[in-house]
């Protein structure tokens, strides 16, 4: 399969939301707080009794959309990534520009890709156009978030050559089962 992947603006933010996020919740990560492991916490994979879907993109604040108004003081870019000419997958990404003296770090905010061609490299391909991105500003770190109740979205992270950074519990008060996961590669 041949993905291209091409940047674009804020204005193709509308074609950006037409991929979906949606996947299955079938297992969670457990977070355990553990001394030995770098951040503190190792993860414990967990089946659920009964799975369900989740859509970031059902909460308003989240779906893309909204990114123009919330990112309005960022430098932030979208790629959109093409298979047979159809839009298949998308990521953006966003600088986070560092305090003077230190070196800033790239936040992969999304990814998603179209689930007829998920486990197909699109995703691979979009992470690493990401890192490439991120290198090209300067940026020696990529960071991205999820939660504990996304593993393929963790494990996918872990072949990518992340590590969890942080986890922060309490970080959606509106979903109090879920769990922060912060992941960062350093490039």
């Amino acid at each position: 399969m041949i993905v291209d992947i091409r940047e674009a603006g804020a204005d193709a933010v509308t074609e950006y939301a037409r991929v979906p996020i949606a996947f299955d919740v079938r297992d969670v990560f457990d977070c355990i707080d553990d001394p030995s492991a770098p951040c503190g916490v190792s993860l414990s994979r967990r089946r659920l009794e009964h799975s369900y879907i989740k859509d970031y993109d059902t909460i308003a604040t989240e779906h893309p959309m909204q990114w123009p108004t919330r990112f309005a003081d960022k430098h932030w870019t979208l790629f959109l990534a093409y298979v047979d000419g159809v839009t298949s997958g998308a990521a953006a990404i966003v600088l986070d520009i560092a305090k003077p003296g230190q070196s800033g770090h790239a936040i992969l905010w999304d990814i998603r890709v179209s689930p007829h061609v998920r486990r197909a490299g699109v995703g691979t391909a979009l992470f690493r156009r990401a890192e490439t991105w991120t290198l090209e500003h300067g940026c020696r770190a990529l960071e991205v978030e999820t939660q504990s109740v996304n593993v393929p979205a963790c494990r996918f992270y872990e072949r990518q050559g992340c590590f969890l950074h942080a986890a922060n519990r309490g970080a959606y008060p509106e979903f109090p089962d879920e769990v922060q996961l912060i992941w960062r590669k350093l490039l």
